[in-house]
């Protein structure tokens, strides 16, 4: 049988951290089974201090033992996330932090996310400009042998960082930045800007602002984990964006003679999108990590995460003559 090797010998706080040894230290004939701690007023089970496995949740991809149950704690974790309050009441502050674990969750589902919208993007362009330009379909691409061959998996996987294609002089294979004035790159990233604008100013919120960090009495850790299921939602936008510039032209006769996909996305699913992460981050607050008075945080940390990304947004635009 497997030993269990996770058994504190400091019991922290699962909430603030503070270690609880002054109160061990006081038990004569027997050990209560609830506990509260005397710097943020926590209640807990001393169970759970001394052995955090006993809080492991089965659905829950952080506390995957393996690679493969990453993958299939996935669906089960996301379904949760859809309703932000739902994840926070589970996970709590009891939930033992593994953020290795979930960095590495993390990284799997941004990589899994663009192979997968690579796919349909990669047909689009075959669609619409391969039919006589890629591989054996076509003389110029024929000549060039195995490299007119990775023209398609190149512009499926790699754009909108950049394309490929075949010189016309020499046959050989080379390469085209997104960094284009109207590319798709720069709608991808224009896209993204406000996710990452307010996901760091959450975390400057709660991290760095003395005040709040007084107040809330959470361990940084907490903060880390929301921050870094916080990064999907900056993924996300920028797939979609690719999936709805594919889609773009698809309808269009040009690549670039129209944007009615990727005006639908930005005015209608990323608001959404954008109210997801302030409902993500006021549920771990009240849900999840349980401060209280809770409300003022929440509408300060939620303006100034607003105002935050839009900022953000903006600064970086008009750096990069965008808009």
């Amino acid at each position: 049988m497997k030993q269990r090797t996770d058994i504190k010998k400091h019991p922290i706080c699962t909430k603030c951290g503070y270690d609880q040894s002054g109160e061990v230290s006081i038990w004569q004939s027997r050990c209560p089974l609830e506990g509260r701690c005397p710097e943020c007023g926590h209640g807990f089970a001393w169970a759970d201090v001394f052995d955090p496995s006993r809080t492991e949740l089965v659905w829950y991809v952080e506390h995957a033992h393996s690679k493969w149950e990453l993958i299939k704690r996935t669906p089960g974790t996301m379904r949760r996330l859809v309703l932000p309050w739902v994840y926070w009441r589970a996970v709590g502050v009891e939930a033992e932090i593994r953020l290795q674990r979930l960095l590495l969750w993390v990284v799997s589902f941004v990589v899994g996310l663009h192979l997968l919208v690579s796919v349909p993007v990669g047909f689009g362009y075959w669609f619409t400009q391969g039919r006589n330009s890629y591989g054996s379909l076509g003389g110029l691409y024929q000549r060039a042998g195995l490299e007119g061959l990775i023209v398609p998996v190149v512009d499926a996987v790699c754009t909108p960082f950049f394309s490929a294609g075949i010189s016309y002089r020499s046959n050989r294979l080379i390469f085209f930045s997104g960094f284009i004035t109207d590319s798709e790159l720069r709608d991808a990233t224009l896209i993204a800007l406000p996710f990452i604008g307010m996901t760091l100013l959450w975390m400057v919120v709660l991290l760095v602002a003395p005040v709040t960090r007084r107040r809330a009495k959470i361990r940084s850790a907490h903060v880390i984990r929301a921050l870094l299921i916080s990064i999907i939602t900056i993924a996300i936008a920028f797939e979609l964006t690719r999936g709805a510039h594919m889609l773009d032209i698809l309808t269009s006769k040009g690549r670039f003679a129209g944007k009615f996909w990727v005006r639908v996305l930005t005015e209608s699913f990323i608001p959404l999108m954008m109210l997801w992460v302030l409902v993500f981050w006021g549920s771990a607050i009240r849900a999840g990590w349980k401060i209280r008075p809770s409300r003022l945080l929440i509408t300060l940390g939620s303006i100034t995460s607003l105002l935050g990304g839009f900022v953000f947004y903006f600064v970086t635009a008009v750096y990069l003559d965008w808009i």
